[in-house]
């Protein structure tokens, strides 16, 4: 059996929703009886944003997708001609029907509309393999980097005189202060700088 892969590489704004939502849609609406099928398909974004989004225009557009002006419905054609193009030859009606069945299964099985956080779905994926890392079942997954951030400047200040590099660092920090004329809290200067490294803008 040989895999596909559809790559969507563009800039924010330019449309990857739009293109994730119709090809989602064209796999379930491709062959008759395949409502279920959305059900083995994962999409992972990076906000909870992103992810309600795609929910809302899903179900948007199997909305509009069974409505009674349905044939005067572009994003439907759309998805006919992409449809048309891999080889299925299908009437709007045919489209329209399996889209009322396709909403019907979702809005009864909405948890099997699985589109998520990357975030989440990992945290789901440990919890399942907990044991096998040697985590405790009730673990919890803490997102609030700032108690972390403050131990994590602790231990860097309790290494100054045993670790040569941190020393030199510090030293040379402490001098150009001097240097400068400014008294600094090393503790909050060294938080204050560590919390612009755990922002989305950076790697």
């Amino acid at each position: 059996m040989s895999n596909s892969y559809t790559v969507i590489n563009a800039s924010a704004g330019s449309g990857k929703t739009y293109n994730l939502v119709q090809r989602l849609l064209m796999i379930c609406l491709k062959n008759p009886g395949q409502q279920k099928v959305i059900q083995n398909i994962l999409a992972l974004t990076f906000t909870n944003k992103a992810a309600n989004e795609m929910k809302e225009r899903i179900l948007s557009w199997l909305k509009d997708f069974t409505d009674q002006n349905f044939e005067k419905n572009q994003n439907l054609k759309n998805i006919q001609e992409a449809l048309k193009k891999e080889g299925a030859n299908l009437t709007l009606q045919d489209l329209h029907e399996r889209s009322q069945k396709l909403l019907d299964y979702i809005l009864h099985h909405y948890s099997k509309l699985n589109i998520g956080t990357i975030d989440k779905f990992n945290s789901r994926l440990v919890r399942s393999f907990s044991y096998e890392l040697g985590l405790a079942k009730n673990f919890n997954l803490e997102i609030e980097a700032e108690p972390f951030l403050i131990e994590a400047v602790d231990k860097m200040l309790d290494k100054i005189g045993e670790n040569e590099a941190i020393s030199d660092a510090f030293m040379d920090f402490v001098t150009y202060s001097l240097d400068n004329n400014s008294r600094v809290n090393i503790n909050k200067s060294l938080y204050n700088t560590a919390k612009e490294f755990v922002k989305d803008i950076h790697y």
